[in-house]
């Protein structure tokens, strides 16, 4: 990608968001479409969400309909590697997952210019064509004169010491970090402040404040924290859900639970990561990603996964903050829960009490279907579920699943329906 190629695409996203930019003001574009349009997406389906940063994105494609990639500019391989979650060598391949499946899409969370270098990203640049993702003028909305008054109060306090800490320290641990970049990731802290003050979240303001002027790393936490779960989702046209790992809600330790309720955030990595152990029986990667997406059903795996973070949050999720082993063993126990409903129908189906057998044998009577129906009856319930069809679950297992949490049951039927034990 030359400097002539990125320029050309920069003008291009330009003026895509301008014309939204005018459609929104005018108030006549789609709502449910938003912005960039689904239609710069190959293959898009719901439902979409934010890939996590800085852990694999293996484990989180198959559990939703798409896995937006926010690709980030002037870092090296490596680098590129521990942020996005997946290898440089991957990236070709991906690219034909992404057209084949539409299971993962990309999009520039800079302007193209800022990507100048970076020739590994030449397949995703020409053949996807990623948006680049902008956010709504929110001026607009709040109003430009309380906008900038807010604006200026950032500036006020953040002046006094957490700009030129801010700038020293982002020098000294990104690499090739420019003035360009520090002064965007700047204003992208003030956009925040902004929009949290003029939502109402006064609170966490308050706590911004202190931390500007006195604690430079409680600062960053809590720009990183209630940036990317109020500030930015609040003005990002696009409709979809942001992912979260377990070291994100650690680093949530001190949030107002007014304000963030923990128990509704879920852990697409470490469930993924979980299913993965019990679906693949090969390592983490692009190859045991894809063998998941073409042998399970999307409709299965996002009911199992939808179960086991409900189980999770059942065994509170406060707990469990401390380390990452500690879920680990949570989901275990869930995960083995659903297997011993599974041995409990098969108890049920060959030891049934002999009161039981006999009320069989009387109610086969009584039907006016027969002794020998009767009899069989008595026999057990495995004879009865051969006469007898209950829906796609067996009496047995009904019976069974009788008292057992809804999540428990919903992980079974995936185990039973998938022939996993």
């Amino acid at each position: 990608m030359d400097r002539e190629f990125l320029a050309d695409y920069e003008t291009k996203e330009n003026e895509a968001v301008k014309r939204f930019g005018r459609s929104f003001l005018r108030g006549d574009f789609d709502t449910n479409e938003g912005y960039p349009s689904r239609c710069r997406f190959p293959k898009m389906k719901d439902p979409l969400a934010w890939s996590a940063s800085m852990c694999s994105i293996w484990p989180q494609i198959p559990l939703c309909g798409s896995l937006l990639i926010h690709l980030h500019p002037r870092i090296n391989p490596d680098e590129f590697r521990i942020l996005h979650g997946f290898d440089v060598a991957d990236i070709e391949r991906l690219v034909d997952f992404a057209r084949d499946t539409g299971k993962v899409q990309f999009a520039l969370a800079a302007d193209a210019h800022h990507f100048e270098g970076m020739n590994f990203l030449d397949p995703i640049f020409k053949e996807l064509k990623p948006p680049t993702i902008y956010t709504i003028p929110y001026y607009d909305i709040i109003g430009e004169e309380l906008a900038r008054k807010i604006g200026t109060e950032f500036e006020t306090i953040a002046g006094i010491d957490f700009t030129s800490t801010f700038a020293s320290q982002t020098r000294e641990y990104v690499s090739g970090a420019t003035l360009g970049y520090i002064e965007k990731r700047l204003m992208n802290y003030r956009m925040d402040y902004i929009v949290l003050k003029a939502l109402g979240y006064e609170k966490i303001t308050d706590a911004m404040d202190d931390a500007l002027l006195m604690d430079y790393p409680e600062a960053i936490r809590l720009f990183h924290v209630y940036g990317n779960l109020i500030a930015s989702p609040s003005v990002t046209p696009m409709r979809l859900m942001y992912n979260h790992t377990l070291e994100e809600i650690k680093s949530m330790g001190k949030t107002d639970t007014n304000v963030v309720d923990l128990q509704q955030i879920p852990l697409p990595f470490e469930i993924g990561k979980f299913l993965f152990q019990k679906l693949v029986p090969i390592s983490e990667s692009y190859q045991s990603c894809v063998e998941i997406v073409s042998h399970y059903q999307e409709e299965d795996l996002y009911r199992v996964f939808e179960a086991l973070n409900t189980g999770v949050q059942s065994r509170d999720l406060d707990k469990i903050s401390v380390k990452s082993s500690e879920l680990s063993v949570i989901l275990e126990n869930i995960w083995c829960d659903a297997k011993r409903l599974f041995r409990t129908s098969q108890i049920l189906s060959y030891g049934i009490p002999i009161d039981l057998a006999v009320i069989g044998s009387i109610v086969g009577l009584s039907a006016g279907v027969g002794p020998t129906m009767g009899f069989l009856a008595g026999l057990g319930y495995k004879v009865m579920e051969q006469v007898i069809k209950v829906g796609s679950d067996s009496i047995t297992q009904k019976i069974a699943k009788i008292g057992e949490p809804n999540y428990i049951s919903a992980i079974f039927d995936f185990q039973r329906k998938h022939q996993i034990r």
